[in-house]
């Protein structure tokens, strides 16, 4: 069976050091979720959940 995912389906997998970034920047910086997504380039749920990841000591 053929994979039908599009580009924009497909799993985009980040680097350890751009997620603690991106966390960073919300947490320490005060920016919002939606703010980091846009200057990353990454979708906001994406940040919101290292952002989960990180207060639960998972990330």
């Amino acid at each position: 069976m053929r994979n039908k995912k599009t580009m924009q389906q497909k799993k985009r997998l980040y680097s350890d050091e751009l997620k603690s970034e991106a966390v960073k920047m919300v947490n320490e910086q005060g920016l919002s979720q939606s703010e980091v997504g846009l200057r990353l380039s990454i979708p906001k749920g994406t940040i919101a959940s290292w952002v989960v990841a990180a207060k639960s000591g998972k990330g």
